[in-house]
């Protein structure tokens, strides 16, 4: 003799259990997920500033003989409230990264004007930037410096210097 109702209440146990699995497999998503996404939210940052800073060809060159001095020219445009400062790096042989902070002084890095004191260019102007360079760079990268001090991907890459 069959009982009724037994297979009933195995199909009510099934869909229970169907249930509760998917509420853990719903939690155990958002535990990874959550952070996933706020870590790409805070990377965000870099997009506001993305294609908007450049290298400029017309005050960027190399000067060799007894100075070796590199001259960079960076253009920023209206996202000077966003950034701290830039990152200038020269790649070669030996590669060398200067980071430029806003009324602080660099050792072998200098304004145009000869001035120690560097500065950032405000909105949709530049500044060039006076550095003493052990050989001339086969190019030349700039990555912004948020004001949290995150450094972005690379803004911007020459690899035409020119000699002064």
């Amino acid at each position: 003799m069959i009982k009724k109702g037994v297979g009933s209440q195995a199909g009510i146990i099934s869909t229970i259990l169907l249930i509760l699995l998917s509420i853990v497999l719903i939690g155990i998503i958002i535990g990874f997920a959550v952070p996933f996404v706020k870590e790409k939210l805070s990377a965000g940052d870099c997009l506001d500033v993305l294609g908007k800073m450049e290298i400029k060809p017309d005050y960027t060159c190399y000067s060799s003989g007894s100075s070796n001095q590199m001259y960079v020219q960076v253009h920023i445009a209206d996202i000077r409230d966003l950034i701290n400062g830039v990152v200038i790096e020269l790649s070669g042989a030996n590669s060398e990264s200067f980071k430029i902070i806003n009324g602080t002084n660099l050792s072998g890095v200098s304004m145009y004007s000869g001035s120690p004191n560097l500065e950032l260019p405000n909105d949709n102007t530049e500044r060039t930037y006076n550095i003493t360079a052990s050989n001339k760079p086969i190019s030349i990268n700039i990555y912004p410096v948020l004001k949290n001090d995150k450094i972005c991907e690379v803004a911007d890459t020459t690899t035409e210097i020119q000699s002064c």
